[in-house]
């Protein structure tokens, strides 16, 4: 994530790409960022990366679909839904909340989007692809 001269991160997506405006292809290899709900609209920050050759590694598969964001490896959030149906269901059948087990994301998405990948001259692997669960063109 780009960084304020003082060495704190970016606080919304707007101020991450003003900060890349000021990097080049010899100072940048890459852009990850921490997920949240900060960094919405990364359409502009990944297409300044894509300017100066720096892939973008996107939080959604919506990032990496819509907004040019090169990949992402998340949690599968349609399974996370899934899984949080039976918590719901344990609670309103008298479960305490408290008493059920925490459990972490065991299902994750490999999302790839080739037309970024040619756009900042990347080639990905076959072997990758393959593992992928989606791949946009």
């Amino acid at each position: 994530m780009p960084a304020r001269r003082n060495g704190s991160p970016a606080g919304s997506a707007a101020e991450a790409t003003q900060l890349l405006h000021r990097a080049s292809k010899g100072t940048t290899d890459g852009i990850f960022l921490i997920c949240s709900a900060t960094f919405r609209g990364m359409a502009p920050l990944a297409d300044r990366g894509a300017k100066i050759g720096a892939p973008l590694f996107g939080c959604t598969a919506t990032q990496v679909a819509e907004e040019g964001a090169l990949m992402t490896y998340s949690p599968d959030i349609y399974y996370i839904g899934y899984r949080s149906a039976w918590y719901v269901d344990r609670i309103l059948k008298g479960a305490m909340p408290e008493q059920l087990p925490v459990e972490a994301p065991t299902k994750f998405e490999l999302v790839v989007n080739l037309k970024t990948a040619h756009r900042i001259g990347l080639t990905i692997p076959p072997e990758v692809l393959i593992l992928a669960d989606k791949v946009f063109q």
